[in-house]
C-alpha cells in the first residue's frame, strides 16, 4: 500500500503593498470643511451680490411702466378716460363708464389681470403725481383740475437710475 504523506503547505504570504493602489475618499473633517465655507460664502457673499432691494425696484418700474403704457393704449382703443390713482403703496387704474365722460368708476384690470400694482416693501417712488388721467385721445390730464399737462409727467422709483416719461401732447410712455 502506498502511504499517502501530506506535503506541508508554504508558509502565508502577506500580499505585496507596493503594488496595491489604495482608494482614498475625503476625510469628515476635509468634508465639514468645505460645508463651513459654503456656508460663510452663502451667507455673506451672495446678498452682497444679489440685492434685494434693487430687484424690486426694478420690478416696479419694469410693472409701473407696462401699467402706463396699458392705461395709454386701452383710452385709445376704447375712446374713454383711464384713470391712473396712485393711493400711498398702490397704483390703481379704472375707467369711464362711457365715452366723453372724464369721471373715472369702472375699475380696471392692469396688464396682467390684477387689481393693483402694489409697491414692494421697502421701496418707495421718488417722484410720481398723485393721479393721471389718459383722455380718449391718450392725452394726459391732470386727475385733480382735468386740464391739459403743459410738460412731460415724470415717474420715479426711488433708488434707480432709470425714469418713466409720459409726454405732454401725445401721452407717449417710454423710459
Amino acid at each position: 500500500m502506498a502511504r499517502w504523506s501530506r506535503q506541508p503547505s508554504p508558509p502565508l504570504r502577506r500580499p505585496d503593498t507596493s503594488r496595491v493602489c489604495r482608494h482614498r475618499g475625503f476625510t469628515l473633517v476635509e468634508l465639514l470643511l468645505v460645508l463651513v465655507i459654503m456656508g460663510v460664502v452663502s451667507a455673506y457673499a451672495v446678498p452682497r451680490m444679489i440685492r434685494r432691494h434693487d430687484v424690486d425696484a426694478m420690478g416696479l418700474h419694469d410693472q409701473a411702466l407696462a401699467t402706463l403704457r396699458y392705461a395709454h393704449a386701452t383710452a385709445i382703443a376704447q375712446r374713454r378716460s383711464v384713470c391712473v390713482n396712485v393711493n400711498g403703496g398702490s397704483l390703481q387704474l379704472s375707467v369711464a363708464a362711457q365715452a366723453g365722460v372724464a369721471v373715472c368708476g369702472l375699475p380696471l384690470a392692469g396688464p396682467q389681470g390684477q387689481a393693483q400694482l402694489t409697491v414692494p416693501h421697502g421701496v418707495a417712488w421718488a417722484q410720481a403725481p398723485a393721479g393721471l388721467v389718459f383722455d380718449a385721445l391718450g392725452q394726459p390730464l391732470d386727475a385733480a383740475t382735468l386740464a391739459p399737462h403743459e410738460a412731460a409727467v415724470v415717474w420715479q422709483v426711488a433708488g434707480h437710475a432709470r425714469s418713466i416719461t409720459v409726454e405732454a401732447r401725445t401721452g407717449y410712455v417710454h423710459e
